[in-house]
């Protein structure tokens, strides 16, 4: 038997930008409020998922604005069976920068941990809505940057720039390919990257959405989505080799896969949707019994009776707020709960193309 020489495999892999840009998410409530540290007791009251978005060479935190309050963006009910509290802070990760060598088997990436409050002094959010639709968009954003002496940590955001739904380079059809990137029941991929949850476009993305007599600024998805996804960027994809109009008469093929931002996930369509909204034709029907969504993303969340509710399963039809809307946000958002209330977004008026945004201070 002859001894063979020992080998060496050298192994590497290529990870996408696109998986570095969401942070999965803590939200929490303290009693302390603003003052809240560290040491401070916090309660977690759900876990979600969000994204980093520039716009304007500022960057945001974007999620749903449901994740933010607590509460259900359409009915405004609890959506903790535990807690009727709003969060106070959300806890989120940073990696550190990987060396330059690379790194070796058994490695690891540090993931520093912060809290972002979301509330100022006088326990009102700082984080921003519509200006036009308020809590009838559910996406909200808060302007951060990475506290002084944490120039290592990592952070890699989708910029508006490349986002959207209407150009030529980014205009979405009915059927084409879309992931949701988060983090179902908060499972986390290694270095905290996210899961893709394949999906398709479901409704055209270019119309206002009808939805309980209103008409809404998102359109409608078919994915296997699971609770922990709310606040999930949504993004277009475009397989290697695929054709992308670039104008009107230029085509591009490109090597690598494709992807943009196209919107932000905001939960499941119930599956008893259609027998609460009962007959269009004004037909007589069976009134349901009270029932609360399961799109909730909330710890200690039940499936058994609350009250005289019940909580119904979903659909796999879900949001897609678009991208449209949360660049708005960023742009001229207004402190939460101080937007438009109770407003149709079908009967208000379209912002024009090319509007300047107006002049506001930063909250909190």
């Amino acid at each position: 038997m002859t001894d063979l020489p020992g080998t060496s495999i050298k192994l590497s892999a290529e990870i996408p930008v696109e998986s570095f840009r969401e942070v999965y998410m803590e939200l929490m409530y303290s009693p302390d409020g603003p003052d809240a540290t560290a040491d401070s007791t916090m309660k977690l009251l759900a876990k979600a998922s969000g994204f980093f978005y520039e716009v304007n060479e500022q960057q945001y935190l974007v999620s749903a604005r449901h994740c933010f309050t607590g509460q259900h963006w359409e009915s405004g009910k609890w959506l903790s069976n535990t807690y009727t509290v709003a969060p106070t802070h959300v806890a989120i990760g940073f990696r550190s920068a990987v060396p330059a060598e690379g790194l070796k088997q058994g490695q690891t990436v540090a993931i520093h941990q912060f809290l972002i409050r979301l509330i100022d002094e006088a326990w009102q959010p700082v984080w921003l809505e519509h200006p036009r639709y308020g809590a009838s968009v559910d996406a909200a954003a808060i302007p951060f940057s990475i506290p002084e002496g944490h120039g290592d940590l990592i952070v890699e955001s989708w910029t508006s720039v490349d986002a959207g739904t209407r150009s030529m380079a980014t205009k979405l059809w009915v059927s084409q390919n879309v992931a949701v990137v988060g983090y179902p029941y908060g499972l986390r991929g290694s270095f905290d990257l996210p899961i893709w949850t394949a999906g398709s476009v479901s409704s055209e993305p270019a119309m206002l959405q009808p939805y309980r007599d209103r008409a809404y600024p998102f359109f409608l998805i078919d994915a296997r989505t699971r609770s922990g996804q709310s606040g999930s960027p949504v993004v277009s994809v475009r397989q290697p080799m695929s054709p992308s109009a670039i104008s009107d008469k230029q085509v591009q093929f490109s090597p690598a896969p494709q992807w943009r931002l196209v919107g932000v996930y905001g939960g499941r369509v119930p599956e008893d949707y259609g027998d609460r909204e009962g007959s269009i034709f004004g037909a007589q029907y069976s009134k349901v019994e009270n029932a609360i969504d399961d799109e909730a993303d909330s710890a200690n969340c039940v499936s058994t009776s609350v009250g005289s509710a019940r909580r119904r399963s979903s659909s796999d039809l879900g949001f897609a707020w678009r991208i449209e809307e949360v660049t708005e946000i960023c742009e001229r958002g207004v402190p939460g709960g101080t937007g438009p209330k109770n407003v149709d977004p079908g009967d208000a008026p379209p912002r024009l193309l090319g509007q300047a945004p107006s002049t506001r201070g930063e909250a909190g």
